[in-house]
C-alpha cells in the first residue's frame, strides 16, 4: 500500500519527470502484491513487547514532575 501511495505521490509532484512516466508500469507491479508484507521472521517480532500495550493509559501530568 505504501508503495502505491508514493508512486502515486511521485506522479502528482513530478509530473514533468522520467520518473512520472515509470509510475504507471511500477504500480501495476505492485498491485498483485499483499497490502501488508509477509513478516518472514515473527518469532523474532515476538520477543519484544507491543509499544502499543507499554503505553500509560492516561499520560502523566508534567507539571506534577516538577515538584
Amino acid at each position: 500500500q505504501a508503495a502505491k501511495y508514493y508512486y502515486q505521490k511521485v506522479a502528482k509532484d513530478f509530473k514533468d519527470t522520467s520518473f512520472a512516466q515509470q509510475v504507471p508500469a511500477e504500480i501495476e507491479r505492485v498491485a498483485e502484491l499483499p497490502p501488508k508484507p509477509i513478516q518472514h521472521a515473527q518469532w523474532l517480532i515476538d520477543m519484544f513487547p507491543d509499544p502499543e500495550q507499554a503505553k500509560p493509559v492516561i499520560a502523566p501530568n508534567p507539571t506534577s514532575l516538577l515538584r
